[in-house]
């Protein structure tokens, strides 16, 4: 998500290097890596493709979430890998599914998808992406509804500052 393109063409070259290593290496997450890095060049249409940081934070957790699969959020992760055959890098990914879940963990998936908001809009970018994605019309119009629980009011108030 780096404003320096040349920065971003060493990523890329990195993650390619990256990605070639892993094919030969053992490791229990290896495949949902590689799905990841697969459904990631498939994504980019353009060389040296700018990411929105809220997106490429989503990428890193995705990693993350990969080495613990006893995370509530593994299946969630690994059924958005599966269901298409791209990351749309125009959207915040998740966003509806997340907060409007109606899974037995859908606090814990709501307060992940607000803590990946609040570290991860640091440009215009990703503002341009909430507004596309009506997230901010969707928190204030949720902050007054009576299903909005007073953990999630900690979490937008957090997500605001």
């Amino acid at each position: 998500s780096s404003r320096c393109g040349l920065l971003r063409a060493v990523v890329y070259n990195c993650l390619a290097r990256f990605e070639q290593h892993l094919v030969t290496q053992k490791f229990y997450c290896k495949e949902q890596i590689l799905t990841m890095l697969t459904l990631l060049k498939q994504s980019i249409k353009k060389s040296n493709l700018k990411l929105a940081p809220v997106v490429a934070l989503f990428l890193s957790k995705l990693v993350d979430l990969f080495t613990h699969p006893e995370s509530k959020m593994y299946r969630t992760i690994t059924r958005f890998l599966l269901k298409q055959p791209y990351i749309d890098l125009v959207h915040i990914p998740l966003f509806g599914e997340l907060f409007h879940s109606s899974s037995t963990e859908y606090k814990y998936e709501r307060g992940w998808i607000l803590n990946l908001l609040k570290h991860g809009i640091k440009d215009s970018i990703d503002y341009t992406l909430c507004t596309k994605a009506y997230v901010f019309k969707t928190l204030m119009t949720f902050y007054n509804c009576s299903l909005c629980d007073d953990s999630t009011k900690v979490c937008y108030f957090r997500f605001c500052l």
